[in-house]
């Protein structure tokens, strides 16, 4: 792996249900799946700015291996706290093929399992 991996995630895969909130919206539960070791560092302003258009607070990027199942959808749980995917996960091909998958996540404040 061309990261270096200084902590872990344990990944939530969403799964839809049949069910109706009372906003009209579809239910779903999150479930855990596995525990991963990423690359965990901040995204910077300028980061934020060029790829969203605007700064964003509480924004993170990490790296992971190539062969780890993540889609936008899922979630992550990094040291008690829970983060959402931003956009879709991006298979960085630096070299030939591709090596290492960038996600950028953001803290969700209203979820803490401390």
């Amino acid at each position: 792996m061309p990261f270096f991996q200084n902590t872990t995630a344990t990944i939530l895969k969403y799964t839809p249900s049949d069910d109706y909130n009372e906003y009209g919206e579809k239910t779903g539960t999150y479930e855990e799946t596995e525990t991963i070791p990423i690359d965990f560092q901040p995204l910077s302003p300028q980061e934020t700015l060029k790829t969203y258009g605007e700064i964003l607070q509480d924004t993170y990027k990490i790296y992971i291996d190539i062969d780890v199942d993540l889609q936008s959808t899922d979630r992550l749980l990094i040291e008690n706290k829970m983060y959402t995917i931003l956009g879709t996960p991006m298979k960085m091909n630096h070299l030939l093929k591709p090596s290492h998958i960038k996600v950028n996540i953001q803290l969700l404040r209203d979820v803490s399992l401390e």
